[in-house]
């Protein structure tokens, strides 16, 4: 049907040279179309030379074209595809032949044919080889990179591990940029390095977690092994989380070992020791000092005080570094009894709050805890309330009643550790360095000369002092001591120069040792430096407790012999017996003294003499308080709690005994 027309000539007719005549029949050409579907007759006429004519007919059948159908249009070949075969995918009828931009031998190769949209043609010829043709399309998708990221399913690729594609194969992505393929992340990424001290983890160059540690502190943790130091083990630990930023175990028996531990700044911590034994750290312990040799945790000569395992009660922290605590007789004294109170240093910045603003958002912080674990507790006092303590003025705040701890009290016996921190309009300072602290009525109390410079008594390290002079020249003073609220009864001082062989006790009724010429082991004639150390009793002289630290005191005597030994002389024999001051001895500490509590020691009474009477008079003159306190066997030694309403100044102390009195000056400091 659709065939051009086409000449009848020289199609068969004999004898040549006629003319055809029918439908679709024009100058002999025939004409499929114009002459439509059917079987249409031809006639072919001939003439011969004798003009005698003739005709002929024959059939000429126009067949219809065949119905052809494509297959839909294809639009997800990707230019990696394999080549693939047109046939069967819908063409109808079957069996025609394909052509058209990358088909080869029935197949289409999307590389050859390109990215794009391709126009394929579909031929078929029928029986009557009449020819149909359709036309569908290939859209040919250009392939794109696609990198592996099976190693650890971060969303980055991996660069060297690249597939090209038109969909991304399972386990590959657009992405190039991972330089740590089995590892979360790439170079430079965050990360997490596990270590709770580092800040800014990032993966390095080798794909390894790492971070920067933060600033800390060499602190020092020495441990007093005992009796069986190779069951001890310990670690500290990050306060609230898994971290543990050292720990250690096993030590010699009896061996004191410093380790070097290097605190991160701003962080907490808990210190947790065990014992393979069961029994603690028999005759030993551990202390923790900061990187300025404040004392953290001191549990010196306690390790016995758990069984197998005790972790600080309460957490420290690498704060900035602090100077504030309990004043110095306060620090370390292990012999409180209930009704004490104990005094914090006075802090300026508190201070200078006193009677400004908000009083309930200034004062001190106290912090008792057990380095075993067992107890932590804290109170605040501020100016806004007394406490029970007086005067009310700018250092009342740091003063705390220890019976003022009613809920979680204060537990009997037990070694604790007393810090104090500043509050100023309601913002904490850093806590002070720890002082050993112990409610036991019963201890003993370790003394020894008095070290604080600033005192008129200062004797630890003194020199100038001289034999029969009078004054404190002609004095050595211990620190007043106490034990269960009670004064010691006795002091002993021991005079000791080892290099001429010298040792000579010394006892007195009070914290004070005239220097006076004595009859029997006189000191060294001329100037030496003497190894002076004290010991205190409670109960008359009949025992004593330790000594305490050894001090140095440079003493001279001038006193003719017998009145002062001789280098020459044998080693002077320990004398034990008090010495008989003569004209007797008034000694009141501590002076100047912060208003609470004056120890007074008086020596030489008469036998008769029963009772004293004791005057205080302000610089006006007006008496301030008095008292009468008891006399035993020719001494007065008590405690004597001044009246809370004496403001800081000068006063004048009178005792008096029958006719006589003594007076000495007294200055209170608040």
């Amino acid at each position: 049907m659709d065939a051009a027309a086409f000449s009848l000539d020289n199609s068969g007719e004999n004898p040549t040279g006629g003319t055809f005549s029918g439908p679709g029949v024009t100058a002999n050409s025939f004409d499929p179309a114009a002459a439509g579907l059917g079987t249409h007759t031809i006639t072919y006429s001939y003439t011969d030379g004798n003009s005698c004519t003739n005709s002929c007919t024959y059939d000429i059948t126009v067949n219809d074209l065949p119905v052809v159908t494509c297959p839909a249009d294809i639009t997800d070949a990707c230019t990696t595809d394999a080549a693939f075969a047109l046939a069967g995918n819908g063409e109808n009828p079957a069996g025609g032949t394909f052509s058209g931009p990358g088909v080869s031998g029935g197949n289409f190769d999307p590389a050859v044919a390109g990215a794009g949209t391709h126009t394929i043609t579909y031929s078929y010829t029928d029986g009557n080889t009449c020819t149909n043709t359709c036309t569908f399309d290939i859209t040919v998708i250009q392939a794109t990179a696609w990198y592996s990221d099976l190693g650890d399913n971060d969303g980055l690729g991996d660069p060297n591990d690249m597939v090209m594609a038109c969909v991304a194969p399972v386990g590959y992505v657009a992405d190039n940029s991972d330089l740590c393929p089995v590892v979360t992340g790439t170079v430079g990424s965050a990360c997490d390095d596990n270590n709770c001290f580092t800040v800014g983890d990032v993966l390095d160059n080798d794909c390894v977690c790492t971070g920067t540690l933060v600033p800390c502190d060499n602190w020092t943790l020495t441990i007093y092994a005992g009796t069986n130091g190779g069951q001890i083990s310990w670690q500290i630990v990050e306060d609230g989380g898994p971290c543990v930023l050292q720990s250690g175990s096993g030590y010699g028996n009896g061996s004191t070992n410093n380790v070097n531990v290097c605190v991160p700044q701003g962080n907490c911590f808990r210190l947790t020791f065990n014992d393979a034994g069961n029994d603690g750290i028999v005759g030993g312990g551990w202390l923790l000092t900061d990187n300025n040799g404040n004392r953290i945790v001191d549990n010196m000569d306690n390790g016995a005080c758990f069984g197998t395992t005790t972790t600080s009660a309460a957490a420290f922290c690498n704060e900035p570094a602090s100077a504030q605590t309990v004043i110095p007789i306060h620090c370390d004294k292990e012999n409180w009894i209930i009704t004490n109170t104990i005094i914090a240093s006075a802090d300026p910045a508190v201070s200078a709050q006193w009677g400004i603003g908000n009083q309930a958002d200034d004062g001190y912080q106290f912090w008792f805890t057990s380095s075993c674990g067992t107890y932590s507790r804290q109170t605040f006092r501020n100016h806004a309330t007394s406490g029970g303590q007086g005067p009310a003025n700018a250092i009342r705040a740091t003063k705390l009643a220890l019976s003022t701890i009613v809920s979680s009290p204060l537990p009997v016996g037990e070694l604790l550790n007393v810090r104090v921190r500043s509050r100023v309009n309601g913002l904490n300072g850093a806590w002070g360095p720890a002082c050993r602290f112990r409610l036991d009525p019963n201890a003993c109390t370790i003394t020894k000369l008095n070290s604080t410079i600033s005192s008129p008594n200062f004797s630890c390290g003194a020199t100038g002092k001289v034999v029969g002079a009078g004054g404190n020249t002609g004095k050595i003073f211990a620190d007043v001591v106490t034990s269960g609220g009670n004064p010691a009864t006795h002091y002993r001082f021991e005079f000791s120069v080892p290099g001429e062989g010298y040792l000579r006790n010394a006892v007195s009724t009070n914290a004070a040792c005239l220097l006076g010429v004595w009859q029997t082991s006189p000191l060294l004639c001329g100037t030496y430096t003497y190894d002076v150390r004290v010991q205190a009793s409670f109960n008359g002289g009949a025992s004593y407790c330790p000594y305490g630290d050894v001090c140095q005191v440079t003493i001279t005597n001038n006193q003719p012999l017998p009145y002062c030994t001789s280098t020459n002389s044998a080693m002077a024999p320990q004398d034990e017996d008090v010495d008989n001051f003569d004209g007797g001895d008034f000694v009141m500490f501590p002076n100047p003294n912060r208003g609470d509590q004056l120890f007074v020691s008086m020596t030489g009474f008469s036998t008769e003499v029963a009772i004293v009477t004791v005057d205080i008079y302000d610089s006006f003159g007006k008496r301030a308080m008095t008292a009468t306190l008891p006399v035993q066997d020719g001494f007065l030694n008590t405690a004597l709690e001044l009246a809370p309403d004496m403001a800081a100044g000068l006063y004048m102390v009178n005792v008096t005994a029958g006719d006589n009195t003594r007076t000495e000056r007294l200055a209170i400091q608040r």
